[in-house]
């Protein structure tokens, strides 16, 4: 079992993305993918380095690249659609306290 929590707007010093199993939690650096933190159930916690060819740099560094043709963007117009309705039924469902969908399906 595992738990994906995404927030586009929160108070902290920096972001990141936790992935939270059963016997453990993975902690990694969202946008630059810079460190990683291990955690068992005992929690020792262990700092696997990682590996420069994994790491795809800032996604603002990507966005410009692409723009100006020295990279291919990481992610598709597909995705940004997708996420705006996502974020924008996020919106609706806290100001009305309803459950929102988003409004595309599929």
């Amino acid at each position: 079992m595992a738990s994906i929590v995404i927030s586009g707007v929160s108070e902290s010093q920096g972001s990141h993305m936790s992935f939270i199993f059963s016997d453990g939690r993975i902690d990694v650096d969202g946008w630059s993918a810079k460190w990683m933190k291990v955690f068992d159930r005992q929690g020792e916690v262990k700092y696997p380095q990682v590996p420069d060819e994994l790491n795809a740099g800032s996604a603002a560094k990507n966005f410009i690249d692409a723009i100006l043709g020295r990279s291919e963007s990481r992610t598709s117009v597909e995705n940004g659609v997708v996420l705006t309705e996502l974020m924008d039924a996020i919106y609706e469902s806290a100001q009305t306290g309803a459950i929102a969908e988003p409004k595309r399906k599929g």
